[in-house]
């Protein structure tokens, strides 16, 4: 019953062209045996013809050979074929080794010569202040694409391992393919699936359990390591030298104290281009925080348990150790990638995967470390004598980059809960970003990000003069959080104070930019109308306002209240629209009401009131009372352009739903001219095939047909 299960999964596989699956249900059907003529026929043709679309004519002429016996005339030619075959230099390991390339060409017009994946229009600059940054040396123009970058590693989350592809990070379409060794990993194509095993996978798969578990700096950390191993591997020899030189010389320097060492910048010494290799990965800044140390401690000593099983049982060979010298520690790093690099491990001809596959796990799955006597634990850089200590030093360096350098990759989610569209961003995955990595933090920044899986793009948000710096938030922001809360946030996560223009204006008194934001959630004043900003007490809330020439201060407990309740007014109205208990007409004077009563106690700025109007414009287009929609949603416009800029997607999207409105009145000219706002945004913030590119393309063919566009 088993060799059928499997002969027929080998079928199955073998249709869907996943050639490699196919040979190893055939492989499982052989060892169990006991399978009839016509099956034992079957599997034979099928594994030399797997063995023949994969290219490895070795193994097909071996199965041909071995069966000769019970395979047909037709594959008795293919015997005499596969000698020629061999003559015609298929090489399938170019093809298993190369990464997966980008699937869309690149937003840049124009890519920087001095440092990969920049635009030509912004320049790198070092200083003391500011150390590693980019600043324009063009005028930009507001959505002009200035950096486009792919990860040289990216982690995903535990929680995503079922959904999301571990190589490129992207939803997986279905149910994935799934890793032979382990059930934790899915890949969206079997590139991905076999670019990834080059990498890294050959030795997580047999200790993923384990990472799933770990912290995620250790996670990146061990990827780094196994990723730059395969890239000096696969470079030519002397990109390799050069990489280890300049390693163990920064090394060196550090551990004899020398008057020149400082923190590397990640440029190529040859020629001084930014090439986002594993030298600037290394180069990254670390952080300084002492309980980063000691938590390495603890969660180290397993990896180095795997690199000691490498050196002495798998090869029989004692650990190398390295004078006190940059040639030798050179020499030392050069063996440590190689034995790290799954290309040179196959060449070896004593080399076992499946031994070597089951000693990793058996040693992973040791419950004490305790009889390790060669696990390492100092990091100092000055115990830096053997090649366990150089990894775990090489390992304790890119764990403290997380911190500082580490991006999270996160998407803007919509799912329907109880009929109410809930928004949501989630972080899937943690990553390195050589190139995004020098951009500085500003509360304000004049950049947006937009992720794509693996690949980050960032355009400029507002017009960006020459000579401005380039920057981007590492999270708090002058819309969501106030000076004091994002001086908290960002001196615990990236150890600084931020000095940024918002935050240098809040420091010298100068105010305004936060007070026009400090509007979007203001309360109305009671005496001149004004925004007021609320002060949460512990038994009532108490409201300022920020009007020059009030400044009066009073208990807005009440207006609070009223507030929230409106809120929760809206969202059962809404809710009881979408299940039919009321009518929408019903559901239209409701929220015109909640409307009237929020202009009581909320400030005209304040954003809740935009949110009241896209609701109640949808459902005025619903009875198709086109006209009022119209007048409030212009309303509902100037607020969220006031929220998130007047070229923000959000705001694009709010001018598209005008468009829509204009069009279904008839009003082509009117609708054209709105297309007009919104497509540029739409055709450099969204990506092809999501549904509002799509909907723009479509209103815009519509409108062409018209001869209006």
């Amino acid at each position: 019953m088993i060799v059928t299960l499997y002969s027929n999964r080998s079928a199955c596989w073998f249709h869907l062209k996943k050639y490699e699956y196919c040979v190893c249900d055939i492989q499982r059907a052989f060892f169990h045996g006991g399978c009839n003529t016509n099956i034992y026929s079957k599997l034979v043709s099928r594994l030399v013809w797997s063995y023949w679309y994969i290219g490895d004519f070795s193994k097909c002429e071996s199965t041909l050979t071995k069966w000769k016996d019970g395979i047909g005339h037709e594959l008795q030619d293919k015997l005499k074929k596969v000698n020629r075959n061999k003559e015609t230099k298929f090489e399938w390991r170019e093809y298993i080794v190369r990464r997966k390339e980008k699937k869309k060409g690149s937003n840049l017009n124009n890519e920087n010569k001095s440092v990969r994946n920049l635009s030509a229009k912004v320049k790198m600059n070092i200083t003391p202040q500011k150390g590693r940054h980019y600043f324009t040396t063009f005028n930009t123009e507001t959505n002009e694409c200035l950096l486009e970058e792919v990860a040289y590693l990216g982690v995903l989350n535990p929680e995503f391992f079922s959904t999301h592809c571990s190589y490129c990070l992207t939803p997986c379409k279905s149910s994935g393919i799934p890793c032979l060794g382990c059930s934790c990993t899915i890949y969206c194509d079997e590139q991905c699936r076999i670019s990834a095993w080059k990498i890294y996978h050959w030795m997580e798969c047999s200790v993923i359990p384990m990472l799933a578990i770990k912290c995620m700096e250790l996670r990146v950390a061990v990827r780094a390591l196994l990723t730059g191993a395969y890239e000096l591997g696969e470079t030519p020899q002397h990109d390799t030298t050069h990489t280890c030189t300049s390693i163990a010389k920064h090394i060196y320097q550090s551990r004899n104290s020398c008057a020149d060492c400082s923190e590397p910048v990640g440029t190529d010494p040859k020629d001084g281009v930014y090439k986002c290799d594993y030298w600037s990965i290394f180069c990254l800044k670390t952080s300084s925080c002492v309980e980063k140390n000691s938590d390495f401690k603890n969660d180290c000593s397993w990896f180095c348990m795997l690199v000691s099983t490498i050196r002495s049982e798998v090869f029989g060979e004692e650990e190398n150790r390295a004078k006190d010298d940059v040639a030798s520690l050179k020499e030392l790093l050069q063996e440590i990638f190689n034995s790290l690099n799954l290309k040179y491990l196959c060449e070896n001809p004593n080399f076992d995967m499946d031994f070597f596959r089951n000693r990793i796990k058996t040693i992973s799955e040791m419950k004490s470390l305790s009889k390790m006597s060669n696990v390492m634990t100092k990091i100092e850089p000055g115990q830096l004598t053997s090649m366990g200590e150089v990894i775990e030093y090489l390992l304790h360096r890119h764990y403290l980059q997380v911190p500082i350098n580490g991006q999270s990759i996160s998407f803007v989610t919509e799912e329907l809960c109880d009929n109410v569209t809930v928004t949501r961003r989630d972080i899937v995955a943690s990553a390195f970003f050589p190139t995004m990595s020098m951009m500085n933090h500003s509360c304000d920044c004049n950049t947006d990000a937009l992720f794509n899986g693996s690949t980050v793009t960032f355009r400029s948000n507002q017009f960006i003069p020459v000579g401005a710096e380039i920057t981007h938030c590492y999270g708090p922001s002058v819309f969501h959080a106030s000076f004091e809360e994002r001086q908290k946030t960002l001196k615990e996560n990236y150890s600084f104070d931020c000095d940024c223009t918002p935050c240098a204006m809040h420091k010298s008194g100068n105010t305004d930019k936060e007070a026009l934001h400090t509007q979007l959630r203001a309360m109305k004043c009671k005496h001149c109308c004004g925004p007021v900003e609320l002060i949460n007490k512990e038994s009532s809330v108490l409201g300022k306002c920020i009007d020059m020439a009030c400044q009066k201060t009073e208990d807005y407990t009440k207006e609070k209240d009223t507030c929230i309740m409106l809120k929760k007014r809206m969202d059962r109205t809404l809710l009881q629209e979408s299940k039919g208990e009321i009518t929408i007409k019903a559901a239209v004077k409701k929220l015109e009401e909640i409307s009237t009563l929020l202009e009581n106690v909320v400030y005209k700025n304040n954003f809740t009131r935009a949110k009241v109007w896209d609701k109640l414009s949808f459902l005025l287009c619903k009875i198709q009372d086109y006209a009022k929609a119209v007048s409030i949603l212009e309303q509902s416009i100037k607020l969220v352009a006031l929220k998130f800029g007047p070229k923000s997607v959000h705001t694009a999207r709010q001018i598209f739903s005008l468009t829509s409105i204009h069009f279904m009145l008839s009003n082509y000219s009117q609708a054209a001219f709105y297309l007009r706002k919104c497509e540029p945004i739409f055709s450099r913030f969204c990506t092809p095939g999501s549904k509002d590119y799509e909907d723009m393309v479509n209103l815009k063919q519509c409108l062409k047909t018209l001869k209006v566009y």
